[in-house]
């Protein structure tokens, strides 16, 4: 089952503690229900970006619509467009405007929306830490609500529960499903689950990812809550690296040609942040040898025909590899990529995979050059230490930022995507840099 191999690496002894802390927690007396958000609590997919699953829709996008532009953007703006009118729209809501943006037929418009929920089904895996309190609350004999709180119908909803081993529930609440006031919407929802779960709501712990969503309205309401961070935010906030990278692809980060970097990010994200971990400071890598062979030789790897681009790069290399921590998070890497992605990536540029070595050489820090200093000689430490630049960081971003009115202009006369708008783009960022 995907997720569940075991991990080449030992927690470390905040998140070991954390864990505890958190099992310890559904074995409190005076607990009789345990509610579980859904996404990212419970299941999760391996992805860094929100569009990241759309991206694979391309191809099908292309044979059903005669126009230009992505089908990115095209599905990205149409959720925009409905979110404007209910901030909880359905897939269906979403694809009707998508109908109409494209002007493709009713017929494409059911293809591609079943074939979204076909590969959000299929690429969906249990997060761990999530998995082991829900049999934590089984084994205490908890009551169970699972709350998926989405866009997207029972089937998927089902067919994740199947695949991730959550066949043991009292109470399922599809958001989708329920009529709920937007003006209080999270309140509402946890007012449900008090309803469905039929006990006071002091004998309710809730379990999710959302501070104001899932930790105070609880807690307002009565209940006990616990916070499950979302391991891409745990991970975009760890280091510098992700920062780094959008800086240098300020206008095409979200193109295709990038989506084997995202899905590296991604399973950065669901392996190394499973069990929260904060940023350490000065290192950009938790301060983990395994994550830094995780992250910086795990994308190589995937990069055909690979040589270093300077000297100092391959005795980097070289010393990760004689780093069993690092070898050991490489290896890792290599089997829940191809665990995740076998047969469904190889078509994509491995374009990007090699910026966290760059990264590494350039901007590493203090506490990260000490993971190999071991590994590595005297003059080439010096070499490195020398070497050392700040980074030029972008403003990490977990949502597609708000478009201004130049942007939407833009849209309207030039599709994104098209070589008239790639042209119009380069030009604005040549204005904006003078």
């Amino acid at each position: 089952m995907k997720g569940s191999i075991e991990l080449k690496r030992h927690l470390s002894a905040e998140q070991s503690a954390l864990k505890r802390q958190l099992v310890g927690e559904i074995g409190r007396s005076g607990y009789k229900a345990v509610s579980f958000k859904l996404e990212g609590t419970l299941a999760q997919l391996p992805f860094a970006e929100i569009y990241d699953l759309f991206t694979f829709m391309e191809g099908e996008f292309s044979l059903l619509h005669t126009g230009t532009g992505s089908f990115v953007q095209y599905r990205l703006q149409a959720q925009q467009e409905a979110e404007k009118k209910t901030a909880h729209p359905s897939l269906e809501r979403i694809y009707s405007i998508l109908e109409k943006r494209t002007k493709i037929s009713p017929t494409s418009r059911e293809k591609l929306m079943k074939r979204e929920c076909e590969l959000a089904g299929y690429f969906a895996f249990p997060r761990e830490c999530g998995k082991t309190l829900y049999h934590e609350a089984l084994s205490q004999g908890r009551s169970i609500t699972i709350v998926a709180d989405t866009i997207y119908p029972r089937s998927v909803v089902s067919r994740v529960l199947r695949s991730c081993g959550y066949e043991d529930y009292d109470q399922l609440i599809i958001t989708s499903e329920e009529s709920l006031p937007e003006e209080d919407y999270a309140g509402a929802l946890m007012d449900l689950i008090v309803e469905r779960t039929g006990m006071p709501s002091h004998q309710i712990l809730h379990i999710g990812g959302d501070v104001a969503a899932d930790v105070e309205i609880p807690i307002l309401k009565g209940a006990r809550a616990v916070l499950m961070p979302p391991t891409v935010s745990l991970m975009v906030k760890s280091g510098r690296l992700r920062g780094f990278v959008e800086a240098g692809h300020v206008y095409d980060y979200d193109q295709p040609q990038y989506l084997t970097l995202h899905c590296a990010f991604g399973l950065y994200a669901a392996y190394g942040f499973d069990i929260p971990q904060n940023k350490l400071p000065q290192s950009d890598f938790c301060g983990d040898a395994y994550m830094l062979g995780f992250m910086v030789l795990g994308p190589l790897s995937l990069i055909r025909d690979f040589s270093p681009a300077s000297d100092l790069q391959r005795e980097l290399i070289e010393a990760m590899e004689r780093s069993p921590e690092c070898a050991g998070g490489k290896e890792d890497f290599t089997t829940f990529y191809k665990l995740h992605f076998a047969g469904h990536i190889e078509k994509f540029s491995t374009k990007g995979c090699r910026e966290p070595l760059e990264f590494l050489e350039k901007h590493a820090a203090p506490g990260d050059r000490l993971l190999l200093r071991k590994q590595i000689s005297l003059e080439t430490d010096e070499a490195w230490t020398e070497a050392y630049t700040e980074p030029k960081l972008a403003p990490v971003r977990l949502t597609s930022p708000k478009k201004n009115a130049l942007a939407k202009f833009a849209d309207t006369l030039f599709p994104p995507g098209t070589k008239v708008r790639n042209i119009t783009d380069g030009i604005l960022m040549k204005m904006k840099s003078h």
